[in-house]
């Protein structure tokens, strides 16, 4: 064998060798960049979920405050109820459009906790409306718990369990 034949091949080689190296490091970086996105979404899910819990939260101190309120609920009282269900009906619908565009396993179960979330708190909030219109003495006295351990400890367990 010539020795420009042998420095063909081994030029060859290097060159072959070379290209499936940059190849796999190309194929690499790609699932990095894809496993980055989806590190990022699965943030800014569990960031809206915890801003979801949050607004909750605050909702839910507007309706225990108009429940305790000596006398029937006012305009006031209302608006702040009005503003705090806003708020966290923004919060949960901003929630649930990012959950279904990340198209995670676990996105279908995220949903249904959502929607079960604010089926529970379309029921909580009319109960508290109900309320609030009759004179505190005629008030069942078993809402003002109920509302708390429904949309306290019970609404972070199942948030807890979507993120």
């Amino acid at each position: 064998m010539r020795i420009r034949t042998l420095f063909t091949l081994c030029m060859s080689a290097l060159a072959v060798t070379t290209a499936a190296l940059g190849l796999y490091l190309l194929a690499q970086a790609v699932m990095q960049y894809r496993t980055a996105g989806r590190i990022a979404e699965v943030v800014e899910v569990r960031s809206r979920l915890l801003s979801l819990m949050e607004k909750i939260a605050a909702e839910r101190v507007a309706m225990l405050d108009s429940l305790v309120s000596p006398e029937v609920a006012g305009d006031q009282a209302k608006g702040r109820i009005r503003t705090a269900s806003d708020a966290t009906d923004g919060v949960l619908a901003a929630v649930e459009h990012n959950i279904a565009a990340a198209a995670s396993p676990t996105t279908a179960r995220q949903l249904e906790i959502l929607r079960a979330l604010r089926a529970s708190l379309a029921n909580w909030r009319g109960k508290v409306a109900e309320a609030n219109v009759k004179p505190p003495a005629e008030r069942d006295g078993q809402l003002f718990p109920t509302v708390l351990a429904a949309l306290g400890a019970r609404a972070s367990s199942d948030l807890d369990e979507a993120m």
